[in-house]
Order: structure tokens, then sequence, then C-alpha cells
């Protein structure tokens, strides 16, 4: 039984640096919302969003490595998302994201085990592959000739 998926909508990115208008930026109705700060500037990064401009809900997301800090930040303007680790790999996937110049470690590091990881997954998928035509011919060859 076939199974169709929901149709894929594609995402509008714009590069957006810090702006004396980001009101502007925040009504332009985006679909993710990426805070590239550092972790001492978060917090004024944040204070500085006027969430009031936003036209619908927006996914706010950060690159720091650390997770509680900008958690607890971003709870004071907006509401958490709550999802698993396996949603938040997923989403992270299908974001395509490319390394750059300005990249930080903990971002080279996660690009290069992305990178390991797609690998390893390639690998296992041909191993699999082999081990179930292995077993298909192991199959055949103890059924034996059908029987009349």
């Amino acid at each position: 039984m076939a199974t169709s998926s929901p149709p894929q909508r594609s995402l509008k990115i714009v590069v957006h640096w810090m702006t004396r208008d980001m009101e502007a930026f925040l009504a332009s109705d985006n679909d993710v919302v990426l805070l590239c700060s550092s972790i001492l500037s978060l917090s004024e990064v944040v204070k500085s969003i006027p969430f009031r401009c936003l036209k619908r809900p927006t996914l706010f997301a950060d690159v720091l490595s650390v997770k509680q800090h900008p958690r607890e930040v971003l709870l004071q303007g907006c509401k958490m998302l709550e999802m698993t680790c396996e949603e938040h790999d997923k989403i992270l996937s299908e974001l395509e994201i490319e390394p750059t110049c300005i990249d930080t470690l903990g971002f080279k590091k996660l690009v290069q085990l992305e990178t390991e990881l797609m690998t390893q997954l390639q690998d296992l998928e041909l191993a699999l592959e082999k081990v179930k035509q292995n077993l298909r011919e192991r199959m055949d060859q103890s059924a034996g000739p059908e029987c009349s």
C-alpha cells in the first residue's frame, strides 16, 4: 500500500545582518529566524527583537553549542517547541547546512559529524542490503525444489 507524504514547501532564506530596521525584517514573513550570536550577547540580541512584529508563528533557532542558556533566554520572548532528538535531527538535516568562512569550532565539528554519520549510514545501508540478499539466497537454497 503506497503512502503519500505531504507536499514539500520551500523555505525562503534571507541573510539579515542586524540592521536598524528589525521590525521590517520580522514583518517580512520569515519561516525561520536563526540567531547567530555569541553566548555573551544572546540576551541583548533577544531583548532587542520586537516579537510583536511577527505576522505568524516563526521558528527561532540558535547556533550556540550549549542549549540550556539559549533556552532560558529565548523563553523570555518565545514559546518553546518541544521535540524529540529524532525530530530535531530531521529538521536539521532538511536545512542542508553548508560550511562557511565564519563557522565556529562547534559548527565545524557538527558539519564533520554529519558528514561522518551520513557516510556510516550509507555503509550500513549497503551492509544491510548484502545481508538481506544473503538471507534470500539461503532461504531459496534451504527451500529446495518444490514437491509436487
